[in-house]
């Protein structure tokens, strides 16, 4: 029976290389100059799996191990190699891809900082279905002294359709911040981010969320995923829409975090904690959340 299970083993360990191998060949056919060079891990670990099926045309694939080598999740960081993936998930037409390699230009790391091909990529990522690409676009054009608000403003409302919250509240700040809800810090918190003063936007979401205004949580988490400021940390921002969700009861606060295990970014998807959070923040007056349920 050791023996059978062995040869077993063998058997699979020869197929699995085979399979990724072949995937390798087929990718380096397809890709360009600066992607065909991606070398494989072993192929019977999960992340030569998700390497294989990246390279076979699975967009979010690449997104996921862009994740794991960028930010070195269970293995030593090597942030150019996530880098080529998420140039590659970008190229196999994920838009988150494309808006993660245009915050690397952004910020300057590890690329040089191209501030221009940022904004194009933010673009593409819109174009291809990320709000969030619509959304840094705008605050791009707005921190680089963009005069034609109507041009941002669009960019906001298009990411807001998208499913990118933070756009909704960019292209209304007046109405979000006094309207709905009572706090004039929130609106204020909300202009500053519109006329592209992030620093000022994130002191005050912080301040607010320290008072234990979901909102605010909600505003600096965005912040933090998405590396619009001086900080990057999707770890942290994570924590604070489950916070919003969970401590403070703010529904959007839970179908932003459900859109993430919806979409893989930052965690792992998982289908019924979608189901749970949409469910959560809809009871909890989030009409997002409630459009989301089957």
């Amino acid at each position: 029976m050791g023996r059978k299970r062995a040869l077993y083993q063998i058997w699979k360990y020869s197929f699995s290389l085979f399979l990724s191998s072949f995937a390798l060949f087929i990718g380096g056919c397809n890709t360009s100059s600066n992607t065909q060079f991606i070398s494989f891990s072993a192929p019977n670990t999960q992340i030569g799996n998700l390497e294989a099926q990246c390279l076979k045309g699975d967009g979010r694939k690449c997104l996921k191990i862009g994740e794991i080598y960028y930010w070195g999740k269970g293995i030593s960081p090597q942030k150019e190699k996530g880098a080529q993936f998420w140039e590659e998930g970008c190229k196999k037409g994920n838009g988150v891809s494309c808006v993660l390699e245009g915050i690397l230009y952004w910020r300057g790391e590890p690329f040089s900082q191209d501030k221009e091909l940022a904004l194009h990529l933010f673009g593409e990522g819109c174009k291809k279905g990320s709000g969030w690409g619509c959304v840094m676009e705008g605050i791009g054009l707005s921190k680089m002294g963009e005069k034609n608000r109507e041009k941002i403003n669009n960019l906001f409302q298009e990411g807001c359709k998208k499913g990118a919250l933070i756009g909704c509240w960019l292209e209304e700040p007046e109405k979000e911040g006094s309207k709905r809800d009572p706090q004039p810090l929130l609106k204020d918190a909300l202009f500053s981010l519109q006329k592209g003063a992030v620093e000022k936007a994130k002191g005050k979401g912080e301040k607010l969320c320290g008072d234990k205004n979901g909102k605010g949580c909600i505003l600096v988490a965005t912040l933090l995923l998405w590396g619009v400021g001086k900080e990057w940390d999707p770890d942290r921002g994570v924590k604070l829409y489950r916070q919003s969700c969970y401590d403070f009861r703010n529904g959007d606060g839970c179908y932003l975090l459900g859109k993430l295990y919806s979409e893989g970014i930052w965690v792992e998807e998982n289908y019924w904690r979608v189901l749970h959070l949409f469910r959560r923040g809809c009871k909890l007056n989030s009409p997002f959340a409630c459009k989301e349920l089957p």
